[in-house]
């Protein structure tokens, strides 16, 4: 599961509804979440405002889902 799809999943949104969050294509976050496609810059800052998670996570870059204060 991609932490996109993780992510997604706590907050209880479906791939519809986050689509519209960030203005892209219910079908783009399907790619998104089956590793077909990477999000543009913009839309991470979008995703990773959202979740309340850093960039880095959301790429699989890091373990850690928030900045440590």
């Amino acid at each position: 599961m991609s932490r996109i799809e993780l992510e997604r999943r706590k907050i209880s949104l479906t791939q519809e509804q986050l689509a519209q969050a960030v203005g892209v294509r219910k079908q783009t976050v399907c790619e998104w979440e089956r590793h077909d496609r990477v999000p543009k810059l913009a839309t991470l800052r979008k995703l990773a405002k959202l979740f309340g998670t850093t960039l880095d996570y959301l790429l699989e870059q890091a373990e850690e889902p928030r900045d440590r204060p």
